[in-house]
């Protein structure tokens, strides 16, 4: 068996081409000939990573970076650290994998029946369902140590499941974890007892802008009427196959009646445009500028635009950390979707509690478009300011990203 080699460098895991703008502020403060960029390439079954890792090689030759494949370096070198997000798993269907799936609809769904596996984690810390009625045949793949020594987890989004984050194999598959704030460091550090953690605040918002610049590339990016404000709608990806996009298409055509008076920019998620081959074009039909941009630096649009339209996943984390006014668009309850969230005690679901109910419109409200407006020309900032600090904590409690960077840089020397 061939010895692995150790290349005395920072490795970065890059999976999905949006992770080159959750990288791209903390990379700035690396030097060159100490990092290089790893382009996962592994096969998979996922429909939504074809062609995956060629959108990611183009935009690092854009960039000018540093790269390999994935599958050039398996089982011939390491990195001395190596930094992923934890999505570079893919589907794999084994046999442990197909028993674990038929234990999860059997006994693991009776266990969520009859409520034993509530018991289970309060004692044991997991609920011994196997996923439950929710099991999937395929396993999930966490190649890190196999390309790493030192293994570091970098922050993807506050998007999380207080039921589940952080994903329990993370203990064997991480060394070094990186957080965007309080929340998701307690949760780290009550399951983990004995890591490193350190918050680094949300790398790919910490970005200034001189907004004239900004104001006239954007404008000119996507032809807008620079009189008008402009409503940035991000809407989530939804799993469920039953209601793949149905986030979009129910809003559709409400939201494009302020097409009049604002720019009206909608920005879905990657994996839409490629599940739901005929969103693209409703869209356009109902006149609105799409945002397709897969490498897109996100905080460009929220920094410029004056109002946020959401729903769930990261969009309301993002919202609240940059300080932006926000409207939220509820969906129907008996979604399978939104029970799932209600289930797995998701914080995008939870913090609805704590926002203010002017801010939420509901489906059927026949003043939906007076409430935009009114969300739009009377921003309520106080509140985004106090859940700021309850979700990220204060400044003083953030380790700056030259920090962590000197850090690493000086552990390749040891």
């Amino acid at each position: 068996m061939l010895k692995i080699k150790i290349i005395e460098k920072i490795g970065i895991l890059i999976n999905w081409t949006r992770e080159v703008d959750f990288y791209y502020n903390f990379l700035n403060k690396l030097k060159r000939e100490n990092f290089k960029i790893i382009i996962n390439d592994i096969d998979t079954i996922e429909l939504e990573r074809k062609n995956n890792a060629k959108l990611i090689k183009k935009k690092l030759d854009e960039l000018n970076l540093e790269y390999c494949f994935y599958s050039e370096i398996f089982n011939k070198y390491k990195f001395k650290i190596l930094i992923s997000t934890g999505l570079t798993h893919t589907k794999k269907i084994s046999l442990f994998s197909i028993i674990r799936f038929i234990y999860g609809k059997t006994i693991g769904f009776f266990f969520e029946i009859i409520k034993l596996d509530r018991l289970f984690q309060k004692f044991f810390k997991r609920p011994f369902t196997g996923g439950g009625l929710n099991s999937k045949i395929y396993s999930e793949y966490f190649p890190e140590k196999k390309i790493g020594e030192k293994t570091v987890f970098f922050p993807r989004g506050m998007d999380l499941r207080l039921n589940h984050f952080p994903n329990n194999k993370f203990e064997k598959v991480f060394d070094i974890f990186l957080c965007h704030g309080e929340i998701d460091k307690n949760l780290i550090n009550n399951k983990f007892k004995k890591k490193d953690i350190f918050i680094i605040g949300y790398p790919r918002y910490d970005e200034k802008f001189d907004i004239v610049s900004l104001r006239k590339k954007i404008i000119s990016e996507f032809n807008l009427n620079e009189t008008k404000k402009t409503i940035f709608w991000r809407p989530t990806y939804i799993e469920e196959k039953n209601e793949v996009s149905q986030n979009i298409s129910l809003w559709l055509e409400k939201i494009s009646k302020l097409n009049k008076g604002y720019n009206l920019i909608i920005r879905p998620h990657p994996k839409n445009l490629i599940i739901d081959r005929e969103l693209k074009e409703k869209i356009k039909t109902n006149h609105f500028f799409i945002d397709e941009k897969a490498d897109r630096k996100l905080a460009e649009l929220y920094t410029f635009s004056d109002l946020i339209l959401l729903d769930y996943g990261s969009s309301v984390l993002s919202s609240i950390y940059l300080k932006k006014n926000f409207a939220v668009l509820e969906l129907p309850s008996n979604f399978e979707y939104i029970q799932r969230l209600k289930k797995t005690r998701a914080i995008d679901f939870e913090i609805r509690n704590e926002i203010d109910y002017k801010n939420i419109i509901e489906l059927n409200d026949q003043l939906y478009l007076k409430k935009i407006e009114s969300i739009l020309n009377n921003p309520n900032l106080k509140d985004v300011n106090l859940l700021k600090e309850k979700y990220f904590g204060k400044k003083k409690s953030i380790t700056s990203l030259e920090t962590i960077a000197e850090k690493f840089q000086k552990f390749l020397n040891n």
